[in-house]
């Protein structure tokens, strides 16, 4: 939702779903799979279609399953991607999918982070990581302090921003609040 609204124009993030030029955006998803992409598109699409009067959207998925940013050669191919497309937004997740040893290791953390900072410095991008990994309690996801990301201690300072879903209860068990967890 958050991409596609980036390439269409919305900023989806915002209550009011304030409007901008569409942006390009890149999304490596090494999670899920081109159906499940399409699926889950074609649900936030036509919404944001009808509210920017766009029908199409300057956004490129690419599918590489078997990525480890922690093996020199595949962060080199996901930094030289980046470089080719040079998009304003790029997506890269899950995190524990980037890197053999998953988000749990000092080793995976730099691996990952160097290449997202070696992506925003080369190309000027804004990159997106996608972590299902609450920190908290039990990995307990409903209160607040459940947001901050798990794994290596490092993850818990590194990003700029983070934000976390939290569902609204059981009254609205389909409604999702989103909750900073870093930054404003």
């Amino acid at each position: 939702q958050i991409v596609i609204g980036a390439a269409m124009g919305v900023h989806t993030l915002s209550q009011d779903y304030e409007q901008h030029e569409p942006m390009r955006v890149l999304v490596l998803d090494v999670e899920n799979s081109l159906i499940q992409v399409r699926n889950n598109a074609r649900k936030v699409h036509p919404i944001l279609a009808e509210m920017t009067g766009r029908s199409s959207a300057p956004l490129e998925w690419v599918n590489e399953r078997y990525i480890d940013l922690a093996n020199p050669v595949d962060a080199q191919r996901v930094v030289r991607l980046a470089k080719e497309r040079m998009p304003q937004l790029m997506f890269l997740g899950s995190v524990y999918k980037l890197a053999a040893e998953g988000e749990k290791h000092e080793a995976s953390f730099n691996a990952i982070s160097r290449t997202v900072d070696r992506i925003r410095a080369e190309t000027g991008a804004a990159v997106i990581l996608e972590a299902h990994t609450g920190h908290g309690f039990n990995n307990d996801r409903s209160k607040g302090s459940g947001m901050r990301p798990d794994g290596s201690s490092r993850w818990m300072r590194w990003p700029e921003y983070g934000m976390g879903m939290v569902p609204m209860g059981k009254a609205h068990p389909n409604i999702i609040e989103l909750v900073p967890f870093r930054g404003n």
